[in-house]
């Protein structure tokens, strides 16, 4: 062999090599490029899966809090009443039982207030107003408890007045309350379907 049959073959061998180095140069960019678009897409689905998951567990607790506030305001809603307060003074309970009843149900309206404060602090204002009511409603029951209506009738009955007012506050405000809880949840409803 010389060197110009050397020569001659040269650009064959050159070439011949530099058909696979080429091609594999060109299937890795192919595939760099496809794992990318794989992992961009992996993620997106990723992140559209953590915002659905995200999104359900949204709206249970929205259910559950708004469950949860529903049942406290029933609660209040009946304790705060003419008919509680009539099943009260029927049982002749002494003032200190009513004072012991009265801290039980504080309780249950700090639970409220603390769900309340915590999940929908733009409800807590008229959260307020029902814990106030409710202060006033045990105030007047306790002196009505204490008041005997054949002694003092007129005082009995102008503080069964006072007790209905109160009554119908509360109720007034109870409803409100669960007027815009109920359009607060179809809102957070509608937008979850949008979104699912």
């Amino acid at each position: 062999m010389n060197l110009s049959d050397i020569i001659s073959w040269l650009p064959m061998v050159v070439t011949g090599a530099a058909i696979p180095i080429i091609t594999t140069f060109f299937n890795n960019k192919s595939l760099t490029k496809r794992d990318i678009m794989k992992y961009e897409n992996d993620r997106k689905i990723a992140t559209e899966e953590r915002e659905f998951e995200q999104s359900v567990n949204y709206k249970e607790n929205l259910i559950k809090t708004v469950g949860e506030i529903y049942q406290l305001l029933s609660y209040f809603e009946h304790n705060i009443s003419s008919t509680k307060s009539l099943i009260e003074s029927t049982k002749k309970l002494t003032p200190d039982e009513w004072d012991t009843k009265y801290e039980n149900e504080l309780e249950k309206l700090i639970q409220l207030k603390s769900i309340v404060i915590a999940r929908l602090p733009d409800y807590y204002d008229s959260i307020i107003i029902i814990s106030n009511l409710h202060n006033v409603f045990w105030g007047y029951q306790r002196t009505l408890l204490m008041t005997d209506p054949k002694e003092n009738m007129e005082g009995y009955r102008s503080l069964t007045e006072i007790l209905i007012e109160t009554q119908n506050k509360a109720r007034k405000e109870i409803e409100y309350i669960i007027l815009r809880l109920r359009k607060y949840a179809e809102n957070v409803n509608e937008e979850y379907e949008l979104n699912m």
